[in-house]
């Protein structure tokens, strides 16, 4: 996986509707029903030699939005990234005024 675009075409194996940033950029004006995935700006993770940028690391945040937190919601998506070989770390926490549980993973590309 080299780019954003591969990242959103193997997002798409989960079946899950996915966005980068919000579904009002993809042209939406509201989100689609439970559960979803929002693609979050990049921060880099840069590795430096010889005063330049020597590998580019970009950080993203793949956010799964769920009505309720699913050890089964979450391991459709934790498979797909099995399966391109994407290791990840994940936190999760609940948006009281939305009603819905949001888990964050955290990728390197």
């Amino acid at each position: 996986m080299k780019s954003l675009s591969d990242l959103i075409t193997i997002l798409d194996e989960t079946g899950y509707p996915v966005a980068f940033s919000s579904f009002s950029s993809e042209g939406s004006t509201q989100a689609p029903a439970l559960p979803y995935i929002i693609v979050m700006d990049p921060s880099s993770d840069n590795m430096f030699a010889d005063n330049t940028v020597y590998v580019q690391i970009d950080e993203y945040r793949v956010e799964l939005y769920a009505e309720h937190k699913s050890t089964a919601t979450e391991k459709v998506l934790e498979d797909v990234f099995r399966t391109h070989e994407i290791p990840w770390n994940k936190d999760s926490d609940y948006i009281e005024s939305e009603k819905m549980n949001r888990t964050s993973y955290y990728i390197e590309i």
